[in-house]
């Protein structure tokens, strides 16, 4: 998710895909594949679920949620760790569900200073009980910021959203934030990966893109 503004976690209700570009701009004009295909590579470094955070942006508990109260259909009881997996970090933590459903969980990652790094999300169906749950920080994401640790996440937020096409009984909307931070171990800016995320998903719309270009060139040849 990308950009800023008011915006709801409702709005990726469904579960998380690659960003597509667009294929026609504001005027309704086709926009060329080449040119969708830079867009989506500058864009596509981390997974969707992180976004790289500048010092204007909202702090976590300040993010707009979807309206209501699910207090009562779910609560995250904490952190619960980390670990350093190939080459990027997965951050632990745990929940207790009493209403099956869809839920959005927020995090943020910051400097030990507090200077805001990495946003991280997690989009789950979950049943009923209790789960043990990750953030996975991408590596580069954290690369990028040129950052040594150790880091700190201020708390954690969630939402009970609607399952995309069908109806839910029960409550939705945000649920009673964590707000006890957890400081990480120490790590070095270069402990982690500066490969760019990559997914069966990314190559498949990559390589649609670039099919797309060579009939477009073969249609311009043809004309």
């Amino acid at each position: 998710m990308r950009g800023g503004g008011l915006f709801f976690l409702a709005a990726i209700a469904v579960a998380p895909s690659i960003r597509v570009t667009a294929q026609v701009d504001g005027s309704g004009t086709e926009i060329p594949a080449a040119t969708r295909l830079k867009d989506y590579l500058q864009h596509s470094h981390y997974p969707e679920t992180n976004r790289l955070l500048q010092s204007g942006d909202l702090s976590l508990f300040a993010t707009p949620l979807m309206p209501g109260d699910a207090a009562a259909a779910a609560s995250i009881t904490g952190f619960a760790g980390e670990k350093l997996s190939r080459g990027s970090l997965q951050i632990h933590f745990r929940v207790k569900i009493q209403q099956a459903g869809f839920y959005s969980f927020r995090t943020q990652l910051t400097s030990e200073q507090g200077k805001p790094l990495v946003e991280a999300l997690l989009h789950q169906q979950l049943t009923a009980g209790e789960h043990s749950l990750l953030f996975l920080i991408y590596g580069k994401a954290i690369r990028d910021s040129g950052v040594n640790g150790p880091f700190l996440l201020p708390g954690i937020v969630g939402e009970r959203l609607p399952a995309d096409g069908s109806v839910e009984t029960g409550q939705h909307g945000a649920l009673q934030s964590f707000r006890s931070a957890y400081k990480t171990q120490k790590y070095r800016a270069d402990d982690f990966t500066d490969k760019e995320y990559t997914s069966p998903e990314k190559r498949a719309i990559i390589q649609r893109l670039k099919l797309e270009i060579k009939s477009e060139r073969a249609k311009k040849k043809r004309q």
